[in-house]
């Protein structure tokens, strides 16, 4: 099929509206990995936070009170800990973990200056590259992002733990 003049611009007009549409849903994707690894990061503080808060809080009992308490209270405390700990090391990873995938890379620019490429044909190769850029965000994202609610899993569960333990030993004092 042979284009003219016009019909190449169109063409042309059609690829960059593509390629910019593709931008577009790889900034978004970049975007989402920023909010999970935002979201891992709070999830690292505030456990940190609860963390701190229990043990300030088991500091004020004496020893005494603590050793008349039931022993499946202090191991579901020791749980709590552990999962608190556990949320916050998934959240790190979650965090530091995430590939974050920019846009081209330096063979990308390289070849748009050295290869002598029609924009059509340039656009044409960008596109495929955008196609794969988006693909590769897609999988990240979904991954990390299930990693983050393992996080906030974790998190809750060990809130939990804490506030059936906090409730626990008051019933048995």
């Amino acid at each position: 099929m042979t284009l003219g003049p016009d019909g190449e611009q169109a063409n042309v007009a059609a690829l960059r509206s593509a390629c910019d549409e593709s931008r577009a849903v790889l900034d978004d994707q970049l975007g989402e990995l920023s909010d999970i690894g935002d979201k891992a990061l709070w999830t690292v503080r505030t456990s940190m936070i609860v963390l701190g808060v229990v043990a300030s809080a088991a500091s004020l009992g004496d020893a005494r009170t603590l050793r008349q308490l039931h022993p499946g209270v202090g191991l579901l405390g020791v749980a709590g800990v552990a999962l608190l700990v556990a949320a916050s090391v998934y959240g790190l990873g979650t965090y530091f973990g995430a590939d974050r995938i920019r846009g081209i890379s330096p063979e990308y620019r390289r070849q748009a200056r050295e290869s002598g490429l029609s924009e059509r044909d340039w656009r044409q190769a960008l596109l495929r590259g955008y196609d794969e850029w988006i693909a590769e965000m897609e999988a990240t994202t979904d991954r990390y992002g299930t990693h983050l609610f393992r996080a906030q899993a974790l998190f809750l569960l060990g809130v939990v733990a804490f506030v059936l333990t906090a409730g626990l030993s008051l019933g048995t004092l």
